[in-house]
């Protein structure tokens, strides 16, 4: 087995996939794993450049349903004007509706912005497009 560089992590609740590469961008190593076994999973390598993902196209039930909606309704706006706009969000936003479909992308753009809302609110800063 080769020196390890690279490692994807995709997130969730629970279990997580792992994904790790060398330098030539040969796989070594992909597994699914726990929340408490993938620490001590990590430890064991070498140092190595790790990056994480969050699954895409997920919102909870929990919480408010009104909300909720708002949430998805806005995405939907938002994603039908993403076309017209050169800003990052609506390139990212256009790009995860070709790769992954409209409704995942809307589901995925409701998230991305209650996560935003909620970092403006937590931290009592203004919205600042990257």
């Amino acid at each position: 087995m080769g020196k390890i560089t690279t490692v994807g992590i995709d997130l969730a609740k629970n279990v997580f996939s792992v994904h790790a590469v060398d330098e030539r961008g040969a796989v070594l190593l992909r597994k699914t794993v726990s929340r408490a076994r993938l620490l001590p999973l990590i430890t064991q390598w070498p140092a190595c450049l790790i990056g994480m993902e969050a699954c895409l196209g997920h919102i909870t039930k929990r919480g408010d349903p009104y909300l909720r909606t708002l949430l998805i309704l806005g995405a939907r706006s938002a994603l039908q004007v993403a076309a017209r706009r050169s800003d990052k969000l609506s390139r990212w936003a256009m790009a995860l509706k070709e790769r992954r479909g409209y409704h995942r992308a809307v589901v995925a753009l409701a998230a991305k912005n209650a996560r935003i809302i909620w970092a403006i609110l937590a931290g009592g800063s203004q919205y600042r497009s990257a």
